[in-house]
């Protein structure tokens, strides 16, 4: 892969239509790859739809100031087994030393548990999975 992890515009690429307006949130998430910058904001100028992100509790590779609370950049999230790998060994579990542990917003009125059915406490970390001691 040579592109970023994330990229936002506020039209459609194939007509160049502006999106009225173009939202993004991005909460407790983890933006992180193997390229200098991994967050592009595209946008068209002159068009009256315009770009409104958040970033709320979010680890993120990338050098622009980009708009939230709560963000950690260019802090190694430390997954498991590292993105540079071969896809199928991949793991996207926090190591124990993550910065992502503990760093998350939390939402337990939302979800109660990760994407490996494992309870989440009060202290929500970053990514899919709850850091499990």
């Amino acid at each position: 892969r040579r592109t970023p992890q994330l990229g936002i515009s506020n039209y459609y690429e194939d007509s160049i239509t502006p999106i009225y307006p173009a939202r993004a949130r991005f909460v407790n998430s983890i933006i992180w790859g193997t390229e200098e910058e991994e967050v592009v904001l595209d946008t068209v100028e002159g068009y009256p739809g315009y770009l409104d992100v958040l970033y709320d509790h979010c680890l993120i590779k990338s050098t622009l100031n980009l708009p939230g609370t709560g963000i950690l950049y260019n802090s190694d999230p430390r997954f498991e087994k590292a993105i540079d790998t071969d896809p199928a060994e991949r793991s996207y579990r926090l190591q124990d030393i993550s910065p992502c542990i503990n760093a998350g917003l939390n939402l337990s009125s939302l979800f109660s548990i990760d994407l490996d059915n494992l309870p989440r406490d009060a202290n929500f970390d970053l990514g899919c999975y709850e850091h499990q001691f």
